[in-house]
């Protein structure tokens, strides 16, 4: 046992990490821990302060803008990018909204959608 702790205690960190298995080793700093559940929350984006939130009535107010645009156009008005990020967010904004409006606002938008969809 002295033979194995004369050998251990002349390894550098290094060695020794890789003797014991890299396992047991420790994280770098600079890796990210994969099993947190949010590592980083604020890291693309500014935080909403605590109790602020935000404002319903512009909310509405975008979300009906969008459904106009739609409603208004005879072909697709966004570039196909754009498109599908509206398709995902605006379901997310209605969100804010008393839960009736927002199914209402949902249903609209996604029937000019469908609609501009099949005049493609």
């Amino acid at each position: 046992s002295t033979a194995i702790m004369r050998g251990t205690s002349r390894m550098r960190l290094p060695e020794l990490a890789k003797s014991i298995g890299d396992s047991e080793a420790p994280m770098p700093l600079s890796q990210p821990d994969l099993f947190l559940p949010d590592p980083e929350p604020g890291l693309f984006e500014e935080p909403v302060p605590y109790g602020e939130r935000p404002d319903p009535a512009k909310i509405r107010l975008q979300l009906v803008s969008l459904i106009e645009t739609a409603r208004n156009a005879k072909a697709m008005p966004w570039p196909e990018r754009e498109a599908r990020m509206w398709q995902i967010a605006f379901p997310q904004m209605t969100n804010w909204l008393p839960p009736e409006e927002g199914d209402q606002l949902r249903f609209e938008f996604a029937q000019e959608m469908q609609r501009l969809a099949k005049a493609a």
